[in-house]
C-alpha cells in the first residue's frame, strides 16, 4: 500500500483505501467495499424510508382505532343499558356489525344482479347520511338473536330493535 496520496501527497494511515483529504482512491478497492460517504448516505435514505413507512402506518391505523374506540363508547353508553333494561338477567353477546345511512322503510338490500336479497321484497329506503347515521349491533342472548340499531339523528341518539328506525319496536 502507498504511504502518500498520489493526488495531494497527504500521509496515509494503514488500511486507508482512499485519501481522507481529497477522496482519491489509493489502491484498487476490495470487492463489496463501500466508502464511508456512501454508507452514511444509505443510512440516511434508510432512515427516511423508515420514517415515511411509520407515518403511512399511523395514517392508516389512526382512523381504524378511532372508529373502534367510538363503537366501544356507543356500546357502553347505549347498547348495554338498553339490554339491561329490556333483557335483564340474560347473557347477552354483543357484536358490532356495521354502520351507514338510517333505514326508514323496506325489508331488504337491493342487489343489481339478484334483486332484493335474491327474491322479491320491499327495498330499503334511507334518510340522507348527513341527517342521520345508524350503527348496527348483532345481539345473541339466552332466548333469541336480533339486531339493535343506534340512531344518531340531528342532536338525538336512541336505540331501536331491528334495522328500520321508524319500524315498530317490539317493546
Amino acid at each position: 500500500m502507498n504511504n502518500y496520496c498520489t493526488n495531494c501527497g497527504k500521509s496515509l494511515k494503514e488500511n486507508e483505501y482512499y485519501c481522507t483529504n481529497c477522496g482519491t482512491p489509493i489502491i484498487s478497492l476490495p470487492k463489496g467495499y463501500i466508502s464511508p460517504e456512501k454508507k452514511k448516505k444509505r443510512k440516511n435514505i434508510l432512515t427516511i424510508l423508515i420514517i415515511i413507512a411509520i407515518i403511512i402506518i399511523i395514517l392508516i391505523l389512526t382512523p381504524i382505532i378511532k372508529k373502534q374506540i367510538y363503537i366501544n363508547k356507543l356500546k357502553q353508553e347505549y347498547i348495554i343499558p338498553y339490554l339491561q333494561e329490556h333483557y335483564p338477567n340474560q347473557n347477552n353477546k354483543i357484536k358490532y356489525k356495521d354502520s351507514g345511512k338510517c333505514i326508514i322503510s323496506g325489508d331488504c338490500y337491493f342487489d343489481p344482479v339478484f334483486g332484493c336479497d335474491g327474491g322479491v321484497c320491499n327495498q330499503y329506503e334511507y334518510l340522507d347520511e348527513s341527517e342521520c347515521t345508524s350503527y348496527y349491533f348483532n345481539i345473541t342472548n339466552d332466548k333469541e338473536e336480533f339486531i339493535l340499531t343506534i340512531v344518531k339523528k340531528s342532536n338525538d341518539t336512541y336505540v331501536v330493535k331491528g334495522k328500520n328506525i321508524y319500524g315498530k319496536d317490539e317493546e
